[in-house]
């Protein structure tokens, strides 16, 4: 294994805002009855040198988690297939990460070695299918020609301001991702080849986001509207791997939207991409139709957004929007609909502190909660909050989904900073949506 240089080229300053602290805590930590308990801490992981020195070294620093994510994951797998279907699906996303992305082959292969020798029971296949989602293809994707004969090695909401909008003119990006709690790790990354980046990550994951490189690049991204219909998704690059080379080889917001919409990405999702010098997008995208929406398309100056729904009229179509709602983009009522809210929350903040917008501010946004469940929950409740799209529930991008919060401060250079919170950045934060747990 190559050994990290201490002259790492650190081109950023990392501070959490709650705990972090190494693995070997990590392991010692009380353990619950039920073992449930989420992760308190998200420890760092730095790694250096080739794609597969990178792997090694994040299979040795990682091992303890990769065991609880490799063991969920392959439960959730077979609750759905039987292996050889899983191995059937994890052969078309290497067939698409071989295509778009080869240099994360490297390092699953690193990851597994380096856990293994570091005693944690990791293969390679256990690495593909953190990396390649959980073998749960919908009925009409389209399996790749010839990725049956693949061989397998053993062994959300999101935005940046800048400009006229920021207090002092600097880009400023966040994104949450709203999901239940899970393991996680930050990555700070040196190749030898590329830029550097770093971003906090789903643990086994090889990037994630939301991410910065030093190059003044900033990527977030959240999911689309896809549980409206399963036909926008197919087999392609999982799409959280897609960020890896974006960060890597992108040195512009321009570079990383070209790179972004020639791939086919498995998921439906919106990807906010802005960089140091003012330029920004939102790929609106499923695995075949994309649209790139541009700061001031609806109005934005200095500005743009995304949550979980499109904006772009090419994009109504395809998910399905009924109703379109000025600065909140498509909804339905049947999806989407906390979208809605949090989208003119944005908007609002955006606009009415023009100016004033910094680090603070955005810390805030983030402790800004909405209100409490209305009482009682009830059926018709729920169907005047669904023809009402959200009328009578007040739902913000700060949420008990909120698994991870980051704030980016991204430069040109070795002056980057990210703030990260592990869990929701305040106490007494409500559900996403009405019966959201």
């Amino acid at each position: 294994m190559k050994r990290i240089k201490k002259s790492y080229r650190l081109f950023l300053t990392l501070i959490v805002l709650l705990s972090i602290t190494t693995l070997a805590i990590f392991t010692s930590e009380p353990k619950s009855a039920s073992g449930l308990l989420p992760p308190s801490i998200m420890p760092v992981v730095i790694l250096q040198g080739s794609d597969y020195e990178m792997g090694y070294q994040y299979g040795q620093q990682a091992g303890p988690i990769l065991i609880m994510r490799k063991e969920a994951s392959w439960a959730t797998a077979l609750n759905k297939q039987s292996r050889e279907d899983i191995l059937h699906t994890i052969k078309a996303y290497q067939w698409y990460i071989k295509k778009y992305a080869p240099e994360i082959i490297e390092q699953m292969k690193g990851m597994a070695a380096g856990a293994q020798d570091a005693g944690y029971d990791i293969t390679y296949i256990d690495a593909l299918l953190l990396n390649a989602g959980q073998g749960n293809p919908g009925p009409t994707w389209n399996y790749p020609k010839g990725a049956e004969n693949e061989k397998l090695y053993m062994g959300c909401s999101t935005w940046a301001a800048w400009g006229s909008t920021t207090l002092d003119g600097r880009l400023i990006g966040g994104d949450s991702q709203d999901r239940t709690f899970f393991h996680a790790v930050v990555m700070v990354v040196f190749p030898d080849n590329g830029n550097s980046y770093m971003n906090p990550a789903i643990a086994g994951y090889l990037a994630h986001k939301p991410s910065m490189n030093n190059k003044g690049v900033f990527v977030g991204q959240t999911l689309g509207m896809g549980d409206i219909d399963s036909d926008l998704g197919d087999y392609g690059l999982p799409f959280h791997s897609a960020i890896l080379p974006m960060m890597r080889f992108a040195d512009s917001a321009e570079e990383a939207k070209n790179m972004l919409i020639s791939w086919k990405i498995d998921e439906d999702s919106s990807w906010l991409i802005a960089d140091v010098k003012g330029n920004a997008y939102v790929v609106e995208l499923t695995s075949d139709v994309k649209s790139v929406r541009k700061t001031g398309d609806f109005g934005e100056t200095d500005f743009i957004y995304c949550t979980n729904n499109y904006f772009n009229e090419e994009m109504k179509e395809v998910a399905k929007g009924l109703t379109f709602t000025e600065h909140a983009g498509w909804a339905s009522p049947n999806n989407r609909i906390s979208s809605i809210s949090r989208n003119k929350e944005l908007w609002t903040m955006f606009t009415r502190y023009h100016g004033k917008i910094d680090l603070n501010f955005a810390k805030m946004m983030w402790r800004f909660t909405g209100d409490p469940p209305p009482s009682p929950v009830d059926d018709e409740f729920m169907k005047v909050y669904r023809a009402g799209l959200g009328k009578g529930w007040n739902a913000k991008i700060c949420n008990l989904g909120n698994a991870s919060v980051g704030i980016a401060l991204p430069d040109n250079g070795d002056k980057g900073v990210m703030y990260i919170c592990t869990g929701p950045a305040v106490k007494g934060a409500y559900p996403s949506t009405p019966r959201g747990g």
